[in-house]
């Protein structure tokens, strides 16, 4: 349903096309860009930089039936149940392979299935998520040097605070993994912000 601003805007915009009888292509064009980009804005700016909790949360749960968001919230938040049904929606509804294989390896973590994290790795096309997913796994599996190495490759800061935020954890350098933990959430947004936030308040307590 459009939402009443947008509705409002756009009944101002062609008013103002029709009044003053502007009929150049371009002009109205722009016109449907700009407007299109007004009503858009509110979700891209929860979805890419947001940084704030609650009213991130409301947007998660209010669109609830998109299976993606509804993910994002079920991961976030250590749903069991959730996780399971909603990626097996997604992953059914996909057809691009490297797609199910983000949902698949997000729901192998969780539930600590390396092996079916690890047979997911290869069909993720995105390197730096590919590297990223890879250096959890090798964590969990005790490979330090392998992934150190990872760790000293990764360029995207809040993948290599994440990561090392990881380490410590399981390390039981808590006060360490804490640090890192919260350098990862400064250097994010939106709903990657949320579910660092919601992850490490699981797990380290902030």
């Amino acid at each position: 349903m459009q939402s009443l601003p947008t509705f409002i805007v756009s009944g101002i915009g062609f008013f103002f096309l029709y009044y003053f009888e502007i009929t150049n292509l371009w002009l109205i064009a722009l016109f449907g860009v700009l407007l299109v980009v007004f009503a858009i804005f509110p979700t891209l700016n929860i979805l890419l930089w947001e940084k704030d909790i609650p009213k991130i949360e409301r947007f998660l749960l209010k669109n609830k039936k998109n299976l993606t968001f509804y993910t994002v919230y079920a991961l976030a938040n250590g749903l069991d149940e959730e996780i399971q049904s909603t990626t097996e929606k997604l992953v059914s509804k996909s057809k691009h392979r490297s797609r199910q294989a983000l949902y698949k390896i997000g729901e192998a973590l969780h539930f600590k299935d390396l092996e079916a994290a690890n047979e997911e790795l290869s069909y993720i096309t995105a390197p730096a998520y590919r590297a990223y997913y890879e250096g959890f796994i090798r964590l969990e599996e005790g490979d330090l040097a392998q992934a150190n190495r990872i760790i000293d490759e990764t360029q995207n800061t809040w993948m290599k605070n994440a990561l090392m935020a990881e380490r410590e954890r399981l390390a039981g350098h808590l006060d360490e993994a804490i640090l890192y933990a919260e350098e990862a959430k400064k250097n994010s947004k939106g709903l990657q912000y949320y579910t660092l936030h919601k992850t490490f308040e699981r797990e380290l307590g902030i």
